[in-house]
């Protein structure tokens, strides 16, 4: 039995609260160190069809300093594309990513060269290779 000394108001709030803002802001809440990430993974999303085979590209220097988290939230938005990280944990390059991707992605990096961009946005580029 709940006695009322013992009941949190905090609970009772909930059943009358604005849930839109508050959406809003836990929605926002996975991506506060990554600042406009959603919105370049939406455009790449829109740029890539289902089946790539996606290398992602980031500024992080390290896998544990931020690389693991860009690509763990890229590979569960990009449903239905596999993306492969091109750092791995033990902070090696894999530079036979590129060569199983179909699409090179980059978020706030600049292409590297020899690739045609197909996509070119404020936070990004998305390349598709041709085979």
């Amino acid at each position: 039995m709940i006695t009322f000394g013992g009941l949190e108001l905090f609970y009772l709030r909930m059943f009358f609260a604005d849930r839109t803002e508050l959406r809003e802001r836990l929605a926002g809440l996975p991506y506060r160190k990554l600042p406009g990430y959603p919105e370049f993974l939406a455009a790449v999303m829109e740029q890539t069809r289902e089946g790539d085979v996606i290398v992602l590209l980031t500024p992080h220097a390290g896998f544990e300093e931020g690389y693991r988290y860009a690509h763990s939230r890229a590979a569960y938005v990009l449903e239905g594309r596999r993306v492969l990280a091109v750092l791995g944990p033990d902070d090696r390059r894999d530079p036979g990513a590129f060569d199983r991707a179909d699409v090179v992605v980059g978020w706030r990096v600049k292409p590297p060269p020899g690739i045609a961009v197909t996509w070119d946005g404020a936070d990004g580029f998305v390349a598709r290779r041709e085979r």
